[in-house]
């Protein structure tokens, strides 16, 4: 029957896809009125259309225990292969073919007189018969491969990025406490502070999109200051027992799915019940648990939500009883309450918004090493410009923390960036400054200081 069939090709009678994405279109018009009498008057108005559109698209899943799909595509990425398209076929160990890949791939061939290929787009095979193992690959290069020899001198690729080009809506601190004690947290750079820890997490989103029928569909209310601990502009631990919202609006609301922020009491921009469904640690997200913070593999739609609920062991003082913020296990029937880190279309003045990183960068380059990478911040005045801010006497390399330590890990700035350290992510190819506005606040704190 049809359930052989399948289980023959894909394994188990599962499937598995979490598909997301959004596409934007912008259509106008552009007029141009230059008031000049020595163009005709035909000439001086001008009337152009303006089209643009852009498409980002999210697929991760399985089709039963053989077939993995991971497809991450975003039209507004500078570089081609950012784009990722992933589907594996991997067969069982008895099996003659052991694994199709299509999409990304690549051909290593073992041997230093004979070149494989990287950047390959197509499909590629590996089957075994006997003690006979075969590798094909039928491709297009989406790249290219140049070899040169250099002497005397050094091949460069050169790539410059703008303060305000940080990586909006990727990472995000799951409480304000974490975002406070944050650049203390990381003012040693040869041993992180960690504010608490972090025994498990869930990371929830809500999108304009989402299957309401999905099994994984969970209704929740979400609330900015689900367990924040606040007094006067200082905050605490996040801990639900001293937060402003009571319990007995909790408990007395479970069963309300309709409930609204003044049930709660709370200001309705800081509030969103809806349904959410659950993302999966390492297909759609990491966590920094030192640190308290969350990234995205993918950046959020200006219509998501993103909640998470958490379990942090207690401190000295706290008892032996781990803190619960938010619900781990979600409610069978009635509300399930998360604590929400992102609104959607966030603006400045929302309680949310410092909960969303500013400071790490993307460098746009993959294969980094420490050989290979010359970083330098410069201040630019008219054309001219330079490593050190008006007045200082250190680079800026320093003054905002991307250089605090040597090649061999001691504390002894050496012109370079840390290689090693929270400063650079190597996988990733991304910068995180150990400031959490490295040119905003941290810039300003300079400059009062020559």
């Amino acid at each position: 029957g049809q359930s052989s069939v399948f289980t023959t090709i894909f394994g188990k009678p599962e499937v598995n896809l979490r598909v997301n994405g959004s596409a934007n279109m912008n259509v106008g018009v552009s007029i141009q009125i230059i008031d000049d009498p020595t163009i005709e008057p035909d000439l001086q108005r001008r009337v152009d259309p303006t089209f643009n559109q852009n498409l980002q698209l999210n697929i991760q899943g399985t089709i039963g225990d053989k077939l993995t799909i991971a497809t991450d595509w975003d039209t507004e990425r500078a570089f081609d292969f950012q784009n990722r398209l992933s589907i594996v076929y991997e067969g069982y160990e008895d099996e003659i073919i052991k694994r199709i890949e299509m999409g990304n791939v690549s051909m290593e061939t073992g041997n230093s007189l004979i070149r494989g290929g990287a950047s390959l787009f197509g499909i590629k095979s590996v089957a075994e018969l006997g003690s006979l193992r075969l590798t094909s690959v039928v491709s297009q290069q989406k790249g290219e491969s140049d070899t040169q020899t250099i002497t005397g001198g050094s091949q460069e690729t050169q790539f410059a990025i703008r303060p305000v080009e940080y990586q909006n809506n990727r990472h995000f601190f799951i409480d304000f406490y974490n975002r406070q004690t944050f650049e203390q947290n990381v003012s040693n750079p040869q041993q992180l502070t960690q504010a608490y820890q972090i025994s498990d997490l869930r990371v929830w989103i809500s999108e304009p999109q989402i299957n309401t029928t999905d099994p994984e569909a969970v209704r929740a209310a979400a609330f900015v200051d689900l367990g924040v601990v606040q007094n006067g502009g200082q905050y605490g631990l996040p801990n639900p027992d001293f937060d402003i919202i009571s319990e007995d609006s909790l408990s007395q609301n479970r069963s309300n799915v309709s409930a609204s922020a003044g049930n709660f009491d709370v200001a309705g921009n800081d509030f969103y019940n809806g349904y959410f469904r659950p993302l999966t640690e390492g297909a759609d997200y990491s966590i920094n648990k030192a640190l308290g913070y969350i990234s995205l593999n993918r950046t959020l739609s200006a219509g998501a939500y993103l909640a998470v609920s958490f379990i942090r062991q207690p401190v000295q003082g706290e008892g032996n009883t781990p803190i619960e913020v938010g619900d781990i296990a979600p409610q069978s029937s009635g509300l399930s309450y998360f604590k929400l880190v992102r609104t959607n279309n966030p603006t400045p003045d929302l309680k949310s918004w410092p909960l969303t990183m500013r400071n790490i960068y993307s460098l746009g380059v993959s294969n980094l090493t420490q050989e290979g990478l010359q970083l330098d911040v410069k201040f630019t005045s008219g054309n001219v410009d330079d490593t050190n801010l008006p007045g200082r006497n250190t680079p800026l390399l320093q003054d905002l923390g991307l250089d605090r330590t040597n090649t061999e890990g001691a504390i002894t700035p050496d012109n370079l960036v840390d290689f090693s350290g929270i400063a650079l992510d190597a996988r990733n190819w991304t910068i995180l400054f150990p400031y959490l506005e490295p040119f905003g606040n941290r810039i300003t704190e300079l400059l009062e200081q020559t």
